[in-house]
């Protein structure tokens, strides 16, 4: 009874739809387990997919940035080759870089090496240049400095031309005085003994000359005194000789003193 009972319960439309809700119940739970992860996993990948869009417009940017980059280079790489006078080697750079890099690459390496030799031969000459500059400035300071002291030199010589003059006149002064005054020794023009001031070793023989004709004199002078004075000693002994032969007393008492000896003439 209860046996049948359950299986006309579960065989009854009741029971079966029921049974039928249930699954579809279960079903729908399970679609919106499934509908959940989806929207989960569309989340996910709508973010992943707005990131990978901000990468892709950053990257958009930066490739634009960096295009301008590169084309202000280029821009600035053909100005200075004009300016060193490098437009064709540019233009063929230009060229090669597109289809052969390295080779570019490498004649590119090769014109700067030439170049900064050709710079390093222009740094040495104009260093040679500033070398040369810098002796010829020197040169010419050494130039002025010599015409200064020249001229200073040549100041000092008008000064020291004057004194002597100056100095020549005080002596020639004095020397015609003291020629014209002096005693012992007379100069016939002492004006021109005067005129000689300026050359001692003319003046000296001047005076020397003058000096021997006086010494001269005096000599020819002492030597006739001497011979006088020899005859007078020569009479004396003889008068002597007369008054002791004519004296009573035999001249005992009045014998003459002997004469003294003869004497030299003052110079």
């Amino acid at each position: 009874m209860t046996r049948s009972r359950i299986t006309g319960l579960t065989d009854s439309e009741a029971y079966k739809q029921g049974k039928e809700l249930d699954r579809l119940r279960r079903q729908a739970q399970v679609a919106a387990a499934l509908a959940h992860r989806v929207r989960v996993a569309a989340a996910r990948l709508r973010g992943d997919a707005d990131g990978d869009q901000r990468e892709l417009r950053g990257a958009v940017e930066a490739e634009a940035r960096q295009a301008g980059v590169v084309r202000a280079a280029g821009e600035d790489a053909r100005h200075a080759a004009v300016r060193g006078a490098l437009d064709s080697a540019y233009q063929e750079l230009a060229g090669l870089l597109a289809v052969e890099p390295g080779r570019a690459r490498t004649l590119l390496r090769a014109v700067v090496r030439s170049r900064q030799e050709a710079i390093t031969d222009v740094q040495r000459a104009v260093g040679r240049h500033e070398t040369a500059v810098d002796r010829r400035t020197y040169a010419e300071q050494e130039l002025d400095r010599a015409r200064d002291e020249y001229a200073g030199a040549g100041e000092r010589r008008d000064e020291a031309a004057e004194g002597r003059n100056a100095a020549l006149a005080d002596l020639q002064e004095r020397l015609a005085a003291w020629a014209t005054s002096c005693r012992e020794l007379a100069f016939a023009d002492p004006d021109g003994l005067a005129d000689l001031a300026k050359s001692e070793p003319a003046v000296l023989d001047v005076i020397d000359a003058v000096a021997r004709i006086v010494l001269d004199e005096i000599t020819r002078s002492e030597t006739a005194a001497e011979a006088d004075l020899r005859g007078v000693r020569a009479e004396r002994v003889d008068v002597a000789a007369e008054i002791e032969r004519l004296s009573p007393s035999g001249g005992s008492r009045h014998r003459p003193r002997r004469a003294p000896g003869p004497r030299t003439a003052r110079r």
